[in-house]
């Protein structure tokens, strides 16, 4: 029978990206310009995240106590944006989407003190 070894995110080599897919394991990227795309994908998706959370927020306390219900919730990701290697989908682990959307949060209330 063949077991499969339970393997932490973080052991992958292609950790941060994506380490579960359809078929296994992520491939690691085979160049310079797809590592650059990942992450690009990963940050322009976490600060569009961050913004639309970040203004909800201050959108919600600047509404009177008990009024900011009427505020439309923005649409927020349930989980990591998908990102596809030699056609097949992969998400980004839990752990970078999370630590992405935070920095991206910091940026962009720093940006918004300017």
């Amino acid at each position: 029978m063949n077991q499969i070894e339970q393997v932490k995110a973080t052991d992958h080599p292609a950790y941060p990206f994506v380490v579960y897919g359809q078929r296994g394991s992520v491939p690691e990227p085979t160049s310079e310009s797809e590592y650059i795309i990942r992450k690009l994908k990963l940050e322009s998706s976490a600060m569009r995240q961050a913004i639309a959370l970040v203004n909800y927020d201050e959108a919600k306390a600047n509404f009177p106590p008990g009024e900011s219900s009427i505020i439309p919730i923005p649409v927020a990701r349930t989980s990591p944006p998908i990102i596809c290697v030699n056609g097949e989908f992969y998400r980004y682990s839990k752990e970078e989407w999370d630590h992405a959307v935070a920095s991206a949060m910091d940026i962009y209330k720093r940006s918004k003190q300017i």
